[in-house]
């Protein structure tokens, strides 16, 4: 017991030691930010954006799915009718709007910044998809946006790979697949 407590104790002290010289970070916490409203919490936060006007978007898995706060913290709006399952990830576009990965609904959507939804990308009545599939996804994880406002999907978690798609969600192309060779997501 004794041998195990003195090992217990020196991998915490090789521990504290590589935490004190890491580099610092650049942020900070910001005392009373955000300023929810009374008996408002965040659920599991899943995706934070900050939008072109600054503004910052949050989505996570409570009552209130999407909040966008100001910069400040105080609260702008908060959607409660989204149409997600699992909130996964949250991003903005340059155009402000606001799109929405739904892990467990195996879907990417397009909202305004006032919550109506423009884009869904997903099989109908939300069934996975395969890693060929061209319009579903099976447990997506994030979007990236190209410069012409096209983007590109992640189809992380089960599929390991990621699709091209045109401004207006025409499928344009996918690679990768799962293992750890060239051109495979692990």
């Amino acid at each position: 017991m004794k041998k195990l407590v003195l090992g217990a104790l020196f991998v915490f002290c090789s521990l504290a030691a590589d935490i004190d010289t890491a580099p610092l970070l650049p942020y900070q916490a910001v005392p009373d930010w955000p300023k929810l409203p009374a008996g408002w919490n965040f659920g599991e936060t899943s995706g934070v954006d900050v939008a072109p006007d600054g503004s910052i978007w949050v989505f996570n898995r409570g009552p209130h799915p999407v909040m966008q706060f100001s910069p400040d913290g105080r609260m702008l709006q908060a959607w409660s009718e989204v149409p997600i399952i699992s909130a996964h990830g949250l991003r903005v576009d340059k155009e402000s709007n606001v799109w929405l990965i739904d892990v467990k609904g195996h879907a990417v959507m397009k909202f305004t910044p006032a919550g109506k939804l423009l884009m869904v990308i997903t099989q109908a009545g939300k069934h996975s998809g395969d890693n060929d599939s061209k319009y579903s996804f099976n447990e997506p994880t994030s979007v990236a946006f190209r410069p012409d406002g096209g983007f590109y999907v992640t189809d992380g978690y089960i599929n390991a790979r990621v699709v091209q798609y045109t401004k207006d969600g025409e499928y344009v192309r996918h690679w990768g697949q799962k293992g750890k060779g060239d051109g495979e997501f692990e």
